[in-house]
């Protein structure tokens, strides 16, 4: 391996290009729509948005966002732990090994399933954050804004799955890291 490969990502939208390389969690996204479903369906009474409901879904968005940014900061944080207490020999090993669905080498691959996570949150939060300015900027209720209410409002609950199905794969990913990490102290001193 080259070691310029390792930094040839210089700019975020590189690097969110590089994310993007991760397929999705199947189950992560077959929950998002399931919800998505669950809650349209339940919410759906004939597109009849009352003010409350519109002041409702406002106040989703709201908690969805203080949510989502301190979801972010916790995982942040998290990341910048994990990624300063892996060994630096098996990081080196691991970038001299390539995985074989993305073809980035396993140094990459690891670090981006963390950051694939934030870039999702942070993409949540832009999109949550141009709903909220949506609805702010609404002025009363026509027909077009109780259509996209009755879109929205389960789109938001639905999010909100999404984010804890994110955090559990973040979760999962600290697991795996750890267990990965003891493997090969474990194989390497022996």
């Amino acid at each position: 391996m080259k070691f310029e490969d390792l930094t040839e990502e210089n700019n975020f939208w590189k690097l969110y290009a590089l994310t993007r390389k991760i397929p999705d969690s199947k189950d992560n996204v077959l929950i998002f729509i399931v919800s998505y479903i669950i809650f349209f369906s339940y919410n759906y009474d004939g597109l009849k948005i009352e003010v409350d409901e519109f002041d409702r879904v406002k106040d989703a968005l709201k908690l969805l966002l203080s949510t989502l940014l301190s979801i972010m900061g916790f995982i942040l944080a998290g990341y910048a732990i994990f990624a300063t207490l892996t060994d630096k020999e098996l990081q080196h090993e691991l970038a001299d090994h390539i995985e074989p669905t993305t073809k980035l080498n396993y140094l990459k691959y690891s670090h981006c399933i963390f950051i694939r996570i934030l870039v999702d949150l942070l993409l949540i939060a832009f999109l949550s954050l141009l709903f909220f300015a949506f609805l702010e900027m609404a002025n009363g209720i026509s027909f077009e804004i109780e259509v996209l209410i009755s879109i929205i409002e389960p789109l938001v609950y639905a999010l909100m799955v999404l984010i804890l199905m994110l955090c559990k794969s973040f979760i999962y990913n600290v697991y795996h890291s750890i267990m990965t990490s003891m493997r090969w102290y474990s194989e390497n001193n022996q």
